[in-house]
Order: C-alpha cells, then sequence, then structure tokens
C-alpha cells in the first residue's frame, strides 16, 4: 500500500512537470525548466538553493497557498511527541493526500514556482512520504521543520 503510494507521488509528480497547455514557445520553455527537476533532487541539503524574493517572501497561487495552510494548521497543531507510530502514519497519509491534491492543481510558473519545487522536492514530499511509510518521530520532527521552513520563504 505504501509502495502505491510513493508510485502515484511520483506519477503525480511527472504529471506536474508535463506541460498542460498547448506547444507554444512559452509552454515549451516552461517543460525545459520542469526537466532540470528530477526525483533524485530529493535531498536535505537542497534547500541550501532556497532563498527569499529579494528579501521578500514568495508569493503562492490561491490554490498552493490553500493546500499549504492546510496541511501546516493539521501538523503543527498537534503534538507530535504524544503521537502512537498508526497516528503518525495516519497522519502521514493526511499530509500525503494534500500533496497529491496541491500537485495535481498546481498552475505556477516563474522564479516563485521554481523555488516552491526546491522546497517540495528537497525536503518535504520526500519527509512525508517517510512519515507514511515509518511512523517515526523524527522524521515527524523533520516534517514540521520543513513546514516551518515553508512559512518563512512563501505566503
Amino acid at each position: 500500500m505504501k509502495y502505491t503510494t510513493k508510485i502515484i507521488t511520483v506519477l503525480l509528480l511527472i504529471m506536474l512537470f508535463m506541460p498542460i497547455r498547448g506547444n507554444s514557445f512559452e509552454d515549451h520553455h516552461h517543460q525545459e525548466d520542469h526537466s532540470r527537476h528530477s526525483i533524485s533532487d530529493n535531498h536535505e541539503d537542497g534547500l541550501g538553493k532556497l532563498h527569499l524574493n529579494h528579501g521578500n517572501k514568495w508569493e503562492m497561487d490561491e490554490h498552493t497557498r490553500v493546500n499549504l495552510a492546510q496541511m501546516s494548521a493539521y501538523f503543527l497543531n498537534m503534538d507530535i511527541t504524544s503521537l502512537s507510530k498508526p497516528e503518525l502514519i495516519e497522519a502521514g497519509e493526511y499530509l500525503q493526500n494534500g500533496i497529491n491534491e496541491l500537485v495535481t492543481g498546481c498552475t505556477m510558473e516563474g522564479e516563485a514556482h521554481d523555488q516552491l519545487h526546491v522546497f517540495l522536492l528537497s525536503g518535504y514530499i520526500p519527509a512525508v512520504a517517510d512519515l507514511y511509510e515509518t511512523g517515526d518521530i523524527k522524521v515527524a520532527e523533520r516534517v514540521k521543520h520543513y513546514l516551518e521552513i515553508y512559512a518563512d520563504y512563501f505566503e
């Protein structure tokens, strides 16, 4: 079951990187930008590429803002240290479903979109997948850390 979730996440990420509109130059350029991202980019030190927008937080579109606000409110307001392994797995499942919704509805473009990808692919998505698979408290703490980082860079 959890293996299936990872496969679904990978497929959704692939779909995210495919152009949705026609074959204009702009769409082709957008597709090339996505081709730079791959699942192999999923390493924590990739967050070093994350930066502010000239000292300001990156502005997210409404869909992204709402989805990440829901995930943050859900996870950051719980006492993760008091949760059992099955409860942490359940929390991971909730967050994984939020990621799936976020990815399928993505319409963002430009540098804000690229910075969101740095955040998602360099730590948050792999951490949530690990939480859903393991229910480990140390992984839950990583997920919490990523959600706190999100608030520092995006609005």
